[in-house]
């Protein structure tokens, strides 16, 4: 999520992006397992409420896009497009003194099949709220992530 949304560079920003929902679907098979659900009929019903967060939906589509370079069903999901941000960076003098710089940004934004316009930060936190909502209303341990992992500065 970071990655994404921070790169400046809209190949890198889409390539981690597209990592972020791999990694947002895949924790659909890591709960079934979990959870040991492995009959079909309480898979796919599992699948269906999860499919019905439309911006679980769209990282399903766009991590399946090519993961099976077409998908079986068309997509609902309508498009990402590339836009531009502005961003506000706080720089901060020897002497404390805090300066607010706008600073313009390479962004994606994702539109979903009612052709609302998420954008990438939006849709990225959106997904992690979810999860960690899901995970912890279900009884599922997970960990957080420490903040040089997370910001993937130091690695620890």
């Amino acid at each position: 999520m970071h990655r994404a949304f921070h790169h400046a560079n809209y190949v890198h920003k889409a390539d981690h992006f597209y990592n972020f929902c791999i990694t947002a679907n895949s924790l659909r098979d890591a709960i079934l397992a979990h959870l040991k659900i492995i009959d079909e009929v309480e898979k796919k019903s599992k699948h269906a409420e999860w499919n019905a967060y439309p911006l679980l939906k769209a990282a399903s589509e766009i991590a399946n896009t090519a993961k099976h370079f077409e998908l079986r069903r068309s997509p609902t999901t309508r498009a990402l497009v590339p836009t531009r941000s502005t961003l506000i960076e706080v720089h901060i003098a020897a002497s404390g003194e805090t300066k607010n710089v706008p600073v313009e940004a390479p962004d994606y934004q994702v539109i979903l099949p009612d052709y609302t316009e998420v954008p990438i930060y939006e849709f990225t936190t959106g997904i992690i709220d979810f999860w960690r909502t899901y995970l912890e209303s279900t009884g599922v341990p997970y960990k957080r992530q420490n903040e040089p992992t997370f910001f993937g500065d130091h690695e620890p």
